[in-house]
């Protein structure tokens, strides 16, 4: 792995031969530097504080800041007297961070967020808590991936995030929903909790219809999604997506129709990986089927791996019920090292590879609440048993949403209060002489 940076005594860190750069080098360096943060600073960017009966500099509503405020300027919010919410809804139509003015608390508005379209926007909601309402498409024109939206560290009591446009890339990490729902076209969902009832189509639902692979890959790791719903064929977490590989790992699923739907795939021959979830369906309900993990419209020459999953039926009721199926019978989907329970009709349907490997009509019982296991049973070191998949002690991978570097335990509890690092991705297997590449999301409200 080759690093380029300066250290505090001047040596270049990451060359194979550190050598000292001369003294005056470094000073101008420095003062080059130095002068060039402060310039960007003060030429670029600017905090505009809203605050209650505010007076200049300070403005009275959180809408006056954004029509004041230029590309790449914060929007610092004041709560308002006995944390009453900002009843406003607004548009936001410039590149902008929203971020609370107390540190490490959230800023409490009540309304929707429209963002207006435009190439090379970027906006940030950090630390938002919206008491009634949701982060919505504006106008502007469509071009796939202009818009860059960053969802980090909210709660949302009574809304969500809706930007199901190929023209938002959005990330959403380590927000609560109390009652709401995410539905984005491309990006990641790392690190949530969404509880919903019947909320008309999928509860967190990626989804587009555009043939054009744009070469990286949509992360849905590490969430917990609880739906309550009646509707059939509407899944806790749909994913169709045909622009993007797909990761969903150590996601903890509870479901009455359907748990993990994917409806669509590219066409790329890369492999995309169902690891590590744990999937409940909970009874009672009303369609004549039910399914754990369902695999439709798959395009051929895509590659899935359905592995080291936990697929458990609690109560539920209905013909057939199908732990895991696939009707794409032309793609190549490997499934193994799954651990289901019974009470399943079919507890594996469809063409898949490696059947032999799944462990059918196990005992698994969990704390319901939060996943872990309640009971001894053969999910507990029954992953797969190679050494990339490990658990973080080391120990074999434990199937299901906690197994793996990936582990749930990694993203809760939420809301901490800090500095956090929402998401880190890595090879999972690096060879000796290889370029070892490490991505990561942080944010610090």
């Amino acid at each position: 792995m080759m690093l380029a940076a300066i250290d505090r005594v001047g040596y270049l860190v990451g060359a194979n031969q550190p050598k000292q750069l001369p003294k005056f080098n470094r000073e101008m360096n420095n003062l080059t530097i130095f002068i060039t943060l402060l310039i960007s600073t003060s030429a670029f960017c600017a905090d505009r504080v809203v605050e209650e009966f505010g007076i200049p500099p300070a403005y009275p509503s959180i809408g006056a800041a954004v029509a004041a405020a230029d590309d790449g300027d914060r929007i610092i919010i004041k709560n308002r007297a006995g944390n009453v919410p900002w009843l406003e809804n607004v548009t936001v139509d410039k590149s902008l961070e929203f971020l609370s003015y107390e540190n490490d608390d959230f800023f409490i508005v009540q309304g929707d967020y429209a963002i207006n379209r435009a190439t090379g926007r970027k906006v940030a909601f950090i630390g938002m808590r919206n008491t009634a309402g949701s982060i919505v498409q504006g106008e502007g024109p469509l071009s796939t991936r202009s818009v860059h939206v960053s969802v980090l560290d909210c709660r949302f009591q009574n809304g969500g995030v809706l930007l199901s446009s190929n023209t938002y890339d959005v990330q959403v990490i380590g927000c609560k929903f109390d009652m709401g729902r995410i539905r984005i076209s491309i990006g990641n969902i790392i690190g949530n909790e969404v509880y919903g009832e019947n909320a008309g189509g999928a509860l967190v639902d990626v989804n587009n219809s555009t043939f054009a692979y744009l070469g990286d890959t949509l992360h849905v790791i590490g969430n917990k999604i609880h739906y309550i719903n009646s509707q059939s064929l509407q899944a806790a977490l749909r994913v169709g997506t045909r622009q993007q590989i797909v990761h969903i790992r150590n996601n903890y699923i509870r479901f009455r129709m359907d748990g993990l739907r994917i409806h669509h795939s590219t066409n790329e021959p890369i492999a995309c990986l169902i690891y590590n979830n744990t999937i409940i369906g909970e009874g009672p309900g009303t369609s004549n089927q039910r399914y754990g993990i369902a695999m439709t419209g798959l395009q051929e020459n895509s590659v899935w791996e359905v592995m080291n999953n936990v697929v458990i039926s609690d109560g539920l009721n209905g013909f057939p019920l199908n732990a895991i199926t696939n009707s794409s019978s032309s793609t190549t989907v490997n499934v193994y090292y799954n651990h289901i329970s019974p009470g399943w009709s079919t507890p594996i349907s469809g063409t898949f590879g490696f059947n032999d490997l799944n462990q059918l009509n196990q005992d698994i019982q969990l704390n319901i609440e939060d996943g872990t296991f309640a009971n001894m049973n053969s999910a507990i070191n029954g992953g797969n048993p190679a050494p990339l998949f490990y658990d973080l002690d080391l120990s074999p991978n434990d199937a299901g949403a906690y197994g793996g570097s990936y582990t749930l335990n990694n993203f809760f509890p939420q809301h901490t209060g800090s500095a956090r690092i929402g998401f880190v991705s890595y090879s999972f297997n690096v060879r000796n002489g290889n370029t070892l590449r490490v991505n990561a999301v942080s944010f610090d409200r």
